[in-house]
């Protein structure tokens, strides 16, 4: 390949590079977005933590779906695996927070 036909391929590459342009940033959220967003995520924690409290397995399992995937204690589970781990996994917590 000559220089020439090199130097071509680096402008084509560069033309092609220039215009390409970076997805649009999201504004940001506004305080009162941003409000109801935190309070929505709190009521839901809290009441995930209630059914946790109570060993509710199929109530905490209400809050996932089906394309859930379990990552912790070094493990990775799909969905199946999160319903069959659920029930001894909670029957041996002594404290939820």
């Amino acid at each position: 390949m000559t220089n020439l036909a090199k130097a071509g391929g680096a402008f084509v590459l560069l033309g092609i590079v220039a215009g390409c342009r970076p997805a649009p940033v999201p504004a940001a959220l506004d305080p009162a977005t941003r409000a109801a967003i935190a309070d929505t995520v709190r009521t839901v924690s809290d009441a995930m933590i209630v059914a946790m409290r109570a060993r509710q397995i199929d109530s905490v399992l209400a809050y996932y779906g089906k394309e859930t995937a379990y990552v912790g204690n070094g493990e990775i589970g799909d969905w199946t695996a999160i319903v069959r781990g659920a029930p001894p996994r909670y029957a041996t917590y002594t404290k939820v927070e």
